[in-house]
């Protein structure tokens, strides 16, 4: 009995040590899954799309900001949506479409559809044959904002296309590509006048008018 069970029992093992070199060698990857199965329940970002409806809401509270009857404004997910989009570099935006912004603790996660023509073929490596016209990408980051001047850069951190997750210097690489910039190291917004400083959170973006302590 114990020939017969052997050739499973080897078998079994080199799929223990396969399993166990797999998770070793995208240990990174493997971690980053379990945080995202484990932290599901915990994970909060609010949703929203842009709309020419939430715009006027959003340009009233800004003149409030603008005029001094108030020290900060909170944005929705829709109306930041709608303000970010409006304000993000028009050679970014034009290729982008059904986009979705989400609002995390400290972080801008973005949904759309990205038209890849003017993004050379040679920059996806192996994967450019099967790159398509049109692909479902995902940019994630902090927003900085220098409170002297009111400029703001979104720093992407993360990227995905088609669901894979991309290596850091691709991401830098297809936005420089797609902003046709060789020295952009984030995306730059155009904050509206007035606004030093901003926090992002599930609960809205808030707009300081002066850079917080």
């Amino acid at each position: 009995m114990g020939c017969l069970t052997l050739p499973f029992r080897l078998v079994g093992l080199v799929l223990i040590i396969a399993a166990g070199l797999g998770l070793w060698l995208y240990r990174d990857r493997t971690i980053d899954v379990a945080k995202g199965v484990l932290g599901a329940g915990t994970t909060i970002e609010a949703s929203g799309r842009a709309d020419a409806t939430t715009l006027k809401p959003a340009e009233r509270k800004l003149a409030g900001l603008r005029a001094g009857r108030v020290d900060s404004i909170v944005l929705t997910a829709d109306e930041a949506a709608t303000l970010l989009l409006t304000r993000l570099d028009p050679r970014l935006r034009s290729q982008l479409d059904s986009v979705e912004l989400r609002l995390g603790k400290n972080k801008i996660r973005l949904r759309a559809l990205l038209k890849t023509a003017r993004i050379p073929q040679g920059v996806f490596g192996r994967l450019g044959a099967v790159v398509r016209e049109v692909e479902p990408v995902e940019l994630a980051g902090p927003l900085e904002v220098d409170g002297a001047t009111g400029r703001a850069i979104w720093r992407v951190r993360e990227a995905e296309v088609r669901g894979i997750p991309l290596p850091s210097p691709l991401v830098t690489t297809l936005l420089r590509n797609a902003m046709d910039d060789s020295t952009v190291t984030g995306l730059p917004l155009t904050l509206p006048p007035g606004v030093r400083a901003v926090r992002v959170s599930p609960a809205g973006l808030v707009l300081y008018a002066r850079p917080r302590e």
